[in-house]
């Protein structure tokens, strides 16, 4: 999981596929329930958001 972190923290651009090579690093180490949401609002993370927020349940 640090691997992708790190490659996700060079992209300066946040698109869909960093945010799925993510969530399956989450899944991969046992969690069930993956929500992203972006730019600290409690919506849907789209391409479009420069932050994220992962709430996650295992």
């Amino acid at each position: 999981m640090v691997k992708v972190w790190e490659e996700w923290e060079k992209d300066k651009t946040p698109d869909l596929a960093n945010q799925e090579e993510f969530d399956e690093s989450l899944i991969q180490i046992g969690f069930s329930k993956i929500k992203t949401y972006g730019d600290w609002e409690f919506k849907q993370a789209t391409s479009k958001d420069r932050s994220f927020i992962f709430h996650c349940v295992k």
